[in-house]
């Protein structure tokens, strides 16, 4: 840095200084960094839709969350080509004091048009205020639908009046506000621009002979950046995959409408911790436990639930980074040659950050599998290394939180069996955990028996051949996916245990051993073939399979083709739950997931092949 400011000249001293000067104006002049727009779209923050009055006028009353109200949009339907009338749209205060108003002409307008007013107004936040809107010189009652900035419509089956006429409409009132920027970041902004002015000129500065070419400065950047590259690309992806799970931050599925937001509302009402006493929804006690704890903090139930499956996406994230940081590393199992080896595990975590599955699993959803799954992910890491005791205790965490644990049970089966470096006593771990994660209901009341009451309830709940996962039993089914026979569910369960089993044996009587990139492999296939093959699957359960998939495709990348066809059976699964995909899911998720587990066998089958050929 020495050497730079030493180098600096007069014609530097004058472009820093027009780039003072042009700060200043950009930001307190112009305050081109000044306002953006906040978009309100979730309807709880909405007044209740209540009120309604006689006399041509709608009147609702509504809190301002920030000092500005940038916009108001108005849509009209079945309003004629020929309709006469003036729709006013005014806000006040609680006093009655006016803050703007806007006229529209229905004349003016095309039948069914969405006409979009504009209307800034200076509001105090936290204040209420009132907003209006009254049709004059309607000659007979019309339809009307408003809406403030809305980007969807819904009929709240509110009674509108017009011409002292019942009329149908709804009215869904949805806030656009402009979010100033305050002055700190406006000075955060300006030495931003300061420091980029000062190392572009440093670049200039240091480049010999003025030219083009690299400069010093430039050179120990590139430098410092492919040293701490791994670093830079952890952070980042920990930057963006907040930042991308925050967007979908109100968005609402079914399961939490239905559902969680309903045993929310109850574990508050019981408060908190001493809803603990009682079972609630059909929650393990440790996720119980966790929803209570949110429960005191003053956020949305929407929020706690997401922001505790969001962490554990990053728990699962670094325990991918460290699988495939010891598979890599120079006993491990990954044979490229690739001089960004060293990177590969950061360059893995990013990935598994933005994969679809997690994203819209735990930001979307606001369902939990990014919990057992992530304590599954470390108790595979603790085999890898040989840490065979603390992959049991990992375990047992995962099989506290979720039932669906038990698909990984087979592969701690078969490493027992098959390599015995561990005692049976181990296994016993498993249910002393759980105890202990279940201690917070027992001293509250709960009996010893409430964990297996608790999963023997959630194995029975869905007397169907398919809750929404494409299995193979899915085309057995009615439309429905209800079991026509009773023999048909112990006939799936056993056609299930032999599939594992198959598995199983052919992995023991192999006399090679089980390590490395075999290990995930195996597993990826033993899990997949219980959810495949086992009836009253739900849509979500191949959140595991799908995790171990991912971990595989970066650890071995002739996998790729069957994980590519993996991405797209998940995305048709939670496109149909999230966002209504149910004919496109209906059409190809079976039989692409059919495919998939084909073109999965066919693929283990070969690597194992190719083992008994290095072994002979």
């Amino acid at each position: 840095m020495k050497k730079i400011f030493e180098s600096l000249k007069r014609k530097i001293i004058i472009i820093e200084s027009l780039v003072i000067i042009l700060a200043f104006l950009l930001i307190f002049v112009f305050d081109m960094l000044g306002d953006q727009i906040h978009n309100i779209t979730d309807t709880t923050d909405t007044p209740d839709l209540t009120l309604c009055s006689f006399e041509n006028t709608i009147v609702e009353e509504f809190t301002a969350l920030s000092d500005k109200l940038d916009r108001v949009s108005v849509c009209l339907i079945g309003i004629d080509e020929n309709s006469v009338g003036i729709l006013n749209t005014y806000i006040t205060d609680l006093n009655g004091n006016l803050i703007a108003d806007k006229h529209v002409s229905l004349d003016r307008m095309a039948n069914g048009e969405y006409y979009e007013e504009i209307i800034a107004a200076k509001l105090n936040k936290n204040e209420e205020y009132n907003i209006s809107f009254s049709l004059e010189d309607v000659s007979e009652p019309q339809n009307i639908f408003i809406a403030l900035a809305a980007d969807k419509y819904q009929d709240f089956n509110t009674k509108l009046y017009i011409n002292n006429e019942l009329v149908s409409g709804g009215i869904l009132l949805v806030y656009d506000y402009l979010m100033p920027a305050n002055f700190v970041s406006k000075i955060v902004a300006f030495i931003l621009i300061i420091i980029l002015s000062i190392m572009f000129s440093a670049v200039v500065v240091s480049s010999k002979d003025n030219k083009l070419g690299i400069s010093d400065f430039e050179d120990g950047i590139i430098k410092y950046i492919l040293n701490h590259l791994s670093c830079i690309i952890v952070g980042v992806s920990i930057i963006l995959g907040v930042y991308v799970r925050w967007l979908f931050r109100d968005f609402e599925s079914g399961d939490f409408v239905d559902f969680l937001s309903v045993w929310y509302g109850q574990i508050k009402e019981l408060g908190g911790f001493k809803a603990l006493s009682t079972q609630i929804g059909n929650y393990g006690i440790p996720y119980q436990f966790l929803i209570a704890l949110i429960s005191y903090l003053p956020i949305r139930g929407l929020y706690g639930y997401k922001i505790i499956s969001c962490i554990f996406d990053f728990v699962t994230a670094f325990g991918i980074y460290s699988i495939v940081k010891h598979l890599s590393n120079k006993n491990g199992e990954i044979k490229e040659d690739n001089k960004y080896i060293e990177v590969l595990p950061s360059i893995a975590f990013a990935v598994s950050i933005f994969f679809p599955t997690a994203i819209f699993n735990s930001s979307c959803w606001a369902q939990c599998d990014a919990i057992y799954t992530s304590f599954i992910i470390l108790s595979l890491d603790s085999l890898i290394t040989g840490k065979e005791t603390r992959a049991f205790v990992f375990y047992g965490l995962s099989f506290a939180f979720k039932l669906q644990a038990i698909f990984f049970f087979p592969v701690l089966i078969l490493l027992y069996l098959k390599k015995r470096n561990f005692s049976i006593v181990n296994f016993f771990i498993v249910p002393l955990v759980v105890m202990i994660m279940c201690s917070p209901g027992y001293f509250y009341g709960r009996g010893l028996e409430a964990f297996f009451r608790i999963y023997s309830a959630q194995a029975g709940e869905y007397p169907y051949l398919s809750v929404g996962y494409p299995s193979i039993w899915t085309f057995f089914a009615d439309a429905t996916l209800h079991i026509s026979e009773v023999a048909v569910l112990p006939f799936a369960i056993i056609i299930a245990l032999i599939a594992v089993g198959v598995l199983l044996t052919e992995k023991i009587i192999y006399v090679g051993e089980i390590r490395g990139v075999d290990l995930i492999r195996t597993a990826f296939l033993i899990t997949y073939t219980c959810v495949f093959f086992l009836p009253c699957m739900h849509e979500r359960y191949g959140y595991l399979y799908a995790t171990l998939g991912l971990i595989l495709v970066l650890c071995d990348s002739h996998f790729i083709l069957q994980f590519s066809l993996l991405l797209l059976v998940e995305l048709l699964i939670y496109g149909r739950m999230l966002f209504n995909m149910a004919s496109t899911f209906d059409h190809y998720a079976h039989l692409l997931n059919i495919i998939l587990y084909i073109t999965c066998v066919i693929y283990y089958v070969g690597c194992e092949c190719n083992l008994r050929k290095g072994i002979d």
